[in-house]
């Protein structure tokens, strides 16, 4: 195991080990400084069930922090808590809550379509195949998760999302990474 994955796996277990948190105690742990620490605290926010429209502007001071594992659990912490708060994952974009803390959101700048497999065209295996991506701050996804969508034509959209660039989103003149959910679809004509 690499030590940046043993550095991810610790955090993980500290962000399940350390319970329910009161969302103040969590504010206070970002200016702890331990990058392990001010990460757990944006993913223990990215959790909590009933988060508070303040929090949003707390997590997006932390896309600007030095660290880029805290601004990557920040983008992911933001669109947790926006989610909640009722902005459609598959359009954060585009939700209000989340352009009064952004100076922008990312907007795409290139697609590629994705190349239809072979076997998958042969069966008649059409769908949607959605993802969550993380929009790094010049424009590049990276972390592409698949959330559901046929397994045949996975590969396939995770390959063409990979090729996208975003204008990125940005926060006081600055870019910063963002976490967004896309959807390739594949028809047959």
């Amino acid at each position: 195991m690499t030590l940046a994955s043993r550095a991810v796996a610790g955090l993980l277990v500290l962000a399940w080990t350390v319970g329910p948190q009161v969302p103040e105690d969590l504010v206070a742990r970002l200016k702890n400084p331990s990058e392990v620490e001010r990460s757990a605290a944006l993913i223990a926010l990215g959790k909590l069930q009933a988060p508070d429209v303040a929090l949003l502007g707390v997590i997006a001071d932390s896309l600007l922090d030095p660290t880029e594992d805290v601004r990557v659990a920040a983008a992911y912490s933001l669109a947790g808590v926006a989610g909640k708060l009722g902005c459609k994952v598959t359009a954060l974009a585009e939700c209000k809550l989340l352009k009064d803390v952004l100076d922008s959101t990312p907007k795409s700048t290139r697609t590629v379509p994705p190349e239809y497999p072979t076997n998958a065209y042969r069966l008649s295996i059409q769908g949607a195949v959605r993802m969550e991506g993380l929009i790094r701050e010049d424009g590049s996804v990276d972390r592409i998760r698949v959330i559901d969508g046929p397994e045949e034509l996975r590969g396939a959209a995770m390959a063409s999302f990979k090729k996208w660039h975003f204008r990125p989103a940005s926060r006081r003149g600055k870019p910063v990474p963002f976490a967004m959910v896309v959807t390739i679809n594949f028809t047959q004509s």
